[in-house]
């Protein structure tokens, strides 16, 4: 649990050694307090800044792995991590970045082989049953129970991150957009819009609730792009926000816009990539008729573990 008082005053501390010695590395401290608060944005541009003037402080690479994987940005994540090692030498801190990786891209073995070393060299702490847990979950997804009554048969488990094809999908209405994602574990709800008139939701929560939390997102979606383009940078493509007990995640495409609300833990990258190949095929029907009424909610007992 983190605690929010010894935080900020350790954010007091190190603004107050900064504002003395604008060149101190207490800045990599700094950025990881704001990034436990929550304050994401600030200790992305609080840590690269002080790279600048320490490039080689693996320290403060090591925070940057950190909000990386934050945004799921595997590869930036990595090339952070080799920089740290490269600074200065490969340590536990670094050890649990790559194997936190190898969970992301769905390198089983690899983050295997890294946690069975951990827990022989320091002992298993609670950062490293955490990632053994969510080891044992991409385990579990991705290898099918027998038939009853048969043997157990040995085989080699497949990635749990399995990346899902454009023609092993298909979703030619919002319907079947709709429904593909209704497969994804640990999904609470999803909704499709074009434009500003329709929508399609399921949802296992309350469906007035759910509407809400769609229509807020659909707004934060928009005016984002819309500041994003006015600068000059480009469409916004995927938008994710989370906290301690859900996660949601939009994801553009033309003038198409998907939501995804699912539980800690949900495999995001798994989830992007079945959403993309969905909304890729939505797209590209320009369908969008929907069955169901757009103030109705579809329940499903599929999508929560």
């Amino acid at each position: 649990m983190i605690n929010v008082v010894e935080l900020d005053e350790r954010i007091e501390k190190c603004l107050s050694i900064l504002h003395d010695n604008p060149r101190s590395r207490i800045f990599a401290a700094l950025a990881d307090a704001y990034r436990r608060r929550g304050e994401v944005g600030r200790a992305f541009s609080i840590c690269k800044n002080g790279l600048r003037i320490h490039p080689k402080y693996g320290a403060a690479h090591i925070v940057m792995a950190r909000l990386y994987l934050h945004q799921r940005m595997i590869e930036q994540a990595r090339e952070s991590v080799n920089k740290a090692i490269e600074a200065e030498g490969q340590s536990r801190a670094t050890d649990f970045l790559l194997a936190e990786i190898h969970l992301e891209t769905g390198e089983l073995q690899k983050a295997r082989e890294i946690l069975k070393r951990l827990a022989a060299d320091g002992g298993k702490d609670a950062a490293w049953k955490s990632l053994h847990e969510r080891l044992g979950e991409y385990n579990r997804r991705s290898t099918p129970p027998p038939p009853s009554g048969s043997p157990t048969p040995v085989t080699k488990p497949e990635p749990a991150i399995a990346v899902v094809k454009p023609q092993s999908v298909y979703c030619a209405t919002a319907d079947d957009f709709i429904s593909e994602l209704k497969k994804i574990p640990r999904l609470i709800a999803c909704a499709v819009r074009q434009g500003t008139d329709e929508s399609a939701i399921t949802t296992c929560s309350p469906p007035e609730e759910t509407r809400v939390i769609a229509e807020e997102f659909y707004t934060l979606h928009r005016e984002i792009n819309q500041a994003l383009t006015e600068k000059g940078w480009g469409p916004l493509a995927v938008l994710r926000v989370e906290n301690t007990q859900n996660q949601w995640c939009m994801i553009g495409g033309g003038d198409v816009v998907a939501m995804l609300m699912g539980l800690p833990r949900l495999g995001y990258a798994a989830a992007l990539r079945r959403t993309a190949a969905c909304l890729e095929q939505l797209v590209e029907s320009d369908n969008f008729g929907i069955s169901e009424s757009p103030s109705r909610s579809v329940s499903t007992d599929q999508t929560a573990e």
